[in-house]
């Protein structure tokens, strides 16, 4: 019967709160608390489940942390005896919350207390308690606080193990209250600010969210207006600046980096005509819209078609029973490379030759050597594809020059390459 008193308490008291869930702003502070208790003891104390009253003191030292002092009495009675048995205990406890920025907020509870219990007979049994559990606040106003805790206390002393109820009310006495912060100086504090990240300087509304000014009175806003000082009455374009468009690009003019492109040509946000292949023929007149890059390229955008005999040259010479190729033929091997890649049709072989001395077989390897070191700096330094590059070695069979000197000789240790094609000249 006590239990279901207990129990329609509570639920009078949660009915009572209010469900905003805006927290109060005070920090840390003095709190003093009521309490009324219901007490399960271990069956072993032979003793009735009986109410209790208490009151502490406590102090907040923020919104989670907490600790408070309490003093309670209780009038008990024996099981078997009736006899009525006087109780006093006091106890020391931590508070931890959870959900710190709202009005409902959870806690666990720890804590060390004493206990003492008397009968009519002066009998005592004075004892070491430790309790733990959980609870519930609730922030009724900025002054009063109603909570709810249910925990376990062991007894050090007896061994035994009881369980008690709490409902109370907390009556704040003092409190430190956190500054108002106003992240973005717009003059609105956050807790209150719907547009927390306003650029520095502008004008906002009461709610800190900016107000659309157009001082002009050309409709668009001064944050987004170009030409602050427009003409009342005359058009604008979206950046609010008077429309002009005298080569007819649609771009206006002070905005319209090319002034005498093409009417009805397709252009860029700074009015210049578009080349998506980059070859230096505008979109609106390339008939050949895919040329690959670097390509040369007719007045209509296509590639040129060879019938011209272009030729390249390339050749190579090296230090004696050498294949490294000597810097300062990188240049010349990269001329090869720029012919190649203006006309993507053309292949190249590399021939690779060398010098009388030494055995035949010896240098066939050397001469294929050179030439595959001349074909891997064209692939590798100068991106050329691999595909179009093929290299042969013809040891000592092909000399330019006497073999018997040694001015001839380093003649003869050499690679060569011709490049040969054709292109149409327009008439």
């Amino acid at each position: 019967m006590r239990f279901c008193y207990f129990g329609l308490l509570l639920a009078i008291t949660l009915s009572l709160t209010s469900i905003s869930s805006v927290a109060r702003d005070r920090e840390s502070g003095i709190y003093l608390t009521g309490l009324l208790g219901y007490a399960y003891f271990d069956h072993e104390r032979e003793l009735e489940d009986d109410p209790n009253v208490a009151v502490g003191i406590g102090y907040d030292f923020s919104r989670v942390w907490s600790s408070e002092l309490i003093i309670g009495i209780g009038d008990l009675e024996a099981k078997d005896s009736e006899e009525d048995i006087d109780q006093l205990f006091g106890r020391f406890d931590t508070l931890y919350h959870f959900n710190p920025e709202s009005k409902w907020r959870p806690f666990i509870v720890a804590g060390v207390g004493h206990n003492e219990l008397e009968d009519r007979a002066d009998n005592e049994i004075d004892e070491t308690q430790f309790n733990m559990g959980f609870g519930l606040k609730h922030e009724v106003n900025d002054m009063v606080d109603v909570r709810f805790d249910a925990r376990g206390l062991y007894s050090h002393d007896e061994e035994s193990k009881d369980a008690i109820l709490n409902l109370g009310v907390n009556f704040l006495l003092g409190s430190s209250r956190s500054t108002p912060v106003d992240s973005d100086g717009d003059g609105v504090y956050d807790t209150e600010d719907q547009c927390p990240a306003t650029a520095a300087g502008t004008q906002t509304d009461t709610s800190g969210c900016p107000v659309n000014l157009d001082a002009d009175g050309d409709g668009v806003n001064d944050d987004q207006d170009q030409c602050p000082a427009s003409a009342a009455g005359i058009s604008v374009d979206e950046q609010g600046c008077t429309f002009a468009d005298d080569d007819g690009d649609g771009i206006n003019n002070k905005l319209d980096q090319c002034d005498n492109t093409v009417a009805g040509a397709p252009v860029d946000a700074n009015g210049c005509m578009l080349d998506a292949d980059k070859d230096g023929i505008h979109d609106n007149a390339d008939t050949c819209s895919d040329t690959p890059p670097g390509a040369k390229v007719d007045e209509l955008g296509c590639r040129l078609i060879l019938e011209e005999a272009v030729s390249m040259t390339l050749q190579v010479t090296f230090p004696s029973n050498s294949a490294d190729v000597p810097a300062q033929y990188l240049a010349e091997i990269e001329k090869v490379a720029e012919f190649m890649r203006q006309y993507p049709d053309t292949d190249v072989m590399i021939e690779g030759h060398s010098d009388s001395m030494g055995e035949d077989a010896y240098n066939q390897q050397l001469s294929e050597k050179r030439a595959q070191a001349v074909r891997d700096v064209l692939v590798e330094r100068f991106q050329i594809e691999a595909g179009r590059i093929s290299s042969v070695g013809f040891g000592e069979a092909n000399p330019i020059a006497d073999n018997s000197t040694k001015a001839g000789r380093e003649q003869n240790r050499r690679v060569v390459a011709v490049i040969e094609t054709v292109r149409k000249v327009e008439q």
